[in-house]
């Protein structure tokens, strides 16, 4: 994706904070229509989308209604924007508390947390191509859809990240040579790291200070000695592991990017053990660029798809999917 300049960011930004935090988070649904184009292509693996007719107003009226119903003080503020061109990612996140059925599931009162990257193109002021990435393990499981996890599954754990633990993914700054400079280094660590294995080119990409926040759990470390660790592990469970770098939007220091992993669980993915079934799984993610190197990163993807696929999880009662 080369994204050029066209109508003012800024006013991408805003048809996305709209659909988030009027139609999502009030339930002014009215708007639908003005944010999104008749027919909306849907980018990334959204296997919970096939055989649906085409998305777009009335689809995401569809989607949204049962949720302002069941959640009726349901907020999804957006927290990051990062625009370039025609595209705006946008990292959100909330919830709001169980009172109505939902898709079979009866009212739990539990609090329901959610986060998100919402990734689209606008043209003409409205969405012509989107996609979501929601952890969708973590809200089945607040509501009692699935079991709770249990010590050493291979998930974990849930903790609403508020206040001074959250990152800081306010807009960036510098111009176009800072956002060129970490579309770079973005693009090196996916594809000549996550894919290629050059683990020994961290030290070059990694802020020492860097943190990480994985969905929902609180930031950890995430230098270069961490994330050597972590990719070890997942080469562990999946030799064959390969990262495609889908999409990736920079904006000064702000650096957005969608990515699909797929491989075959050959080895133990923590506890787990292999199964030998394949996967594939889209993430997205938001960096900033610190000192000529990425820094704190949040990581929004499915963990919830990857466990399916490999056999780790039982069905799923109701159908709890989020578009948007």
């Amino acid at each position: 994706m080369n994204p050029t300049r066209s109508i003012p960011a800024a006013t991408h930004q805003e048809v996305v904070r709209r659909l988030f935090e009027e139609c999502w988070s009030k339930g002014d649904i009215g708007q639908l229509p003005e944010l999104f184009a008749p027919r909306v292509a849907l980018l990334g693996e959204h296997m919970h989308m096939e055989g649906q007719s085409p998305y777009g107003p009335d689809t995401a009226r569809e989607e949204i209604e049962p949720y302002r119903k069941a959640f009726p003080d349901l907020t999804l503020p957006v927290l990051s924007c990062v625009a370039q061109g025609e595209w705006v990612m946008s990292a959100w996140e909330g919830g709001g508390t169980h009172q109505g059925e939902l898709m079979g599931l009866a009212p739990t009162g539990r609090r329901l947390w959610m986060a998100g990257i919402y990734l689209a193109r606008v043209v003409d002021g409205r969405i012509t191509a989107a996609r979501q990435t929601v952890d969708t393990l973590a809200y089945h499981r607040t509501l009692g859809a699935l079991p709770e996890e249990e010590p050493g599954d291979g998930t974990h754990a849930y903790a609403f990240v508020t206040g001074d633990d959250r990152l800081d993914m306010s807009p960036g700054h510098g111009g176009d040579a800072a956002a060129e400079q970490g579309a770079g280094l973005v693009r090196r660590l996916v594809e000549e790291v996550w894919s290629g294995g050059a683990c020994h080119l961290l030290p070059g990409l990694l802020h020492p200070a860097r943190r990480v926040e994985e969905n929902l759990s609180l930031p950890a470390p995430g230098g270069a000695e961490a994330a050597a660790a972590r990719h070890a592990t997942l080469l562990t469970a999946a030799p064959d592991l390969g990262v495609r770098l889908d999409h990736l939007v920079a904006d000064g220091d702000l650096v957005g990017y969608g990515w699909t992993a797929s491989g075959t669980q050959t080895g133990p993915l923590g506890s787990l053990a292999p199964t030998g079934r394949r996967f594939t799984f889209m993430g997205t993610s938001i960096s900033r660029i610190t000192d000529g190197r990425i820094g704190d990163t949040i990581h929004r993807y499915d963990t919830m798809a990857l466990l399916e696929q490999i056999g780790r999880l039982p069905p799923a009662r109701g159908t709890l999917e989020i578009f948007g």
